[in-house]
Protein backbone atom coordinates (compact mmCIF):
# COMPACT_ATOMS: atom_id res chain seq x y z
CA UNK A 1 0.00 0.00 0.00
CA UNK A 2 1.77 3.38 -0.87
CA UNK A 3 1.90 6.33 1.31
CA UNK A 4 -0.55 8.40 0.00
CA UNK A 5 -3.05 5.51 -0.25
CA UNK A 6 -2.68 5.23 3.37
CA UNK A 7 -2.78 9.25 4.23
CA UNK A 8 -6.00 8.84 1.96
CA UNK A 9 -7.77 6.30 4.45
CA UNK A 10 -6.43 8.10 7.98
CA UNK A 11 -8.08 11.55 6.59
CA UNK A 12 -10.94 9.19 5.47
CA UNK A 13 -11.08 7.41 8.76
CA UNK A 14 -10.58 10.67 10.79
CA UNK A 15 -13.13 13.00 9.25
CA UNK A 16 -15.49 9.46 9.86
CA UNK A 17 -14.42 9.72 13.31
CA UNK A 18 -15.05 13.13 13.96
CA UNK A 19 -18.44 13.20 12.28
CA UNK A 20 -19.71 9.91 14.22
CA UNK A 21 -18.60 12.45 17.63
CA UNK A 22 -20.35 15.53 16.58
CA UNK A 23 -23.16 13.27 15.38
CA UNK A 24 -23.07 11.08 18.97
CA UNK A 25 -22.57 14.70 20.99
CA UNK A 26 -26.14 15.95 19.24
CA UNK A 27 -28.15 12.91 19.90
CA UNK A 28 -26.15 12.94 23.44
CA UNK A 29 -24.95 9.54 23.14
CA UNK A 30 -21.56 10.20 25.25
CA UNK A 31 -20.04 7.00 24.92
CA UNK A 32 -19.89 6.91 21.24
CA UNK A 33 -18.77 10.97 21.00
CA UNK A 34 -15.89 9.34 22.85
CA UNK A 35 -15.10 6.69 20.71
CA UNK A 36 -15.51 9.11 18.07
CA UNK A 37 -13.28 11.62 19.12
CA UNK A 38 -10.81 8.55 19.72
CA UNK A 39 -10.93 7.62 16.01
CA UNK A 40 -10.57 10.74 15.03
CA UNK A 41 -7.28 11.19 16.98
CA UNK A 42 -6.15 7.78 15.98
CA UNK A 43 -7.00 8.96 12.20
CA UNK A 44 -4.74 12.23 12.39
CA UNK A 45 -1.41 10.03 14.20
CA UNK A 46 -1.54 7.64 11.40
CA UNK A 47 -1.60 10.23 8.75
CA UNK A 48 0.95 12.51 10.78
CA UNK A 49 2.99 9.26 10.81
CA UNK A 50 2.45 8.38 6.92
CA UNK A 51 3.65 11.99 5.92
CA UNK A 52 6.31 12.03 7.99
CA UNK A 53 7.64 8.76 6.28
CA UNK A 54 7.04 10.42 3.15
CA UNK A 55 8.68 13.61 3.20
CA UNK A 56 11.75 11.48 4.82
CA UNK A 57 11.78 9.57 1.94
CA UNK A 58 11.54 12.37 -0.56
CA UNK A 59 14.44 14.39 1.55
CA UNK A 60 16.36 11.18 0.65
CA UNK A 61 15.60 11.37 -2.62
CA UNK A 62 16.10 14.62 -3.26
CA UNK A 63 19.87 14.11 -1.55
CA UNK A 64 20.73 11.48 -4.23
CA UNK A 65 19.40 13.63 -7.05
CA UNK A 66 21.49 16.55 -5.86
CA UNK A 67 24.47 13.92 -5.59
CA UNK A 68 24.51 12.61 -8.69
CA UNK A 69 24.22 16.54 -10.39
CA UNK A 70 27.61 17.09 -8.50
CA UNK A 71 29.00 14.48 -9.90
CA UNK A 72 28.23 14.71 -13.48
CA UNK A 73 29.14 18.38 -12.80
CA UNK A 74 32.35 17.00 -11.34
CA UNK A 75 32.84 14.74 -14.64
CA UNK A 76 31.71 17.95 -17.27
CA UNK A 77 34.24 19.75 -15.20
CA UNK A 78 37.05 17.09 -15.16
CA UNK A 79 36.61 16.15 -19.42
CA UNK A 80 36.76 20.18 -19.80
CA UNK A 81 40.07 20.07 -18.15
CA UNK A 82 41.18 17.21 -20.25
CA UNK A 83 40.07 19.16 -23.39
CA UNK A 84 41.75 22.43 -22.54
CA UNK A 85 45.01 20.48 -21.26
CA UNK A 86 45.23 18.90 -24.97
CA UNK A 87 44.67 21.95 -26.82
CA UNK A 88 47.41 23.35 -24.65
CA UNK A 89 49.63 20.66 -25.90
CA UNK A 90 48.91 20.93 -29.03
CA UNK A 91 49.51 24.92 -29.52
CA UNK A 92 52.88 24.01 -27.57
CA UNK A 93 54.03 21.81 -30.29
CA UNK A 94 52.86 23.95 -32.82
CA UNK A 95 54.60 26.52 -30.98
Amino acid sequence: MSKTTITNHASDVMYGGAGTSFAAWFAGIDWLSFIGFLVAVGGFIINAYAKHKENRLREAEHRLIMQRIQLEIQALENRQSQVDSSEQEKKDEIS
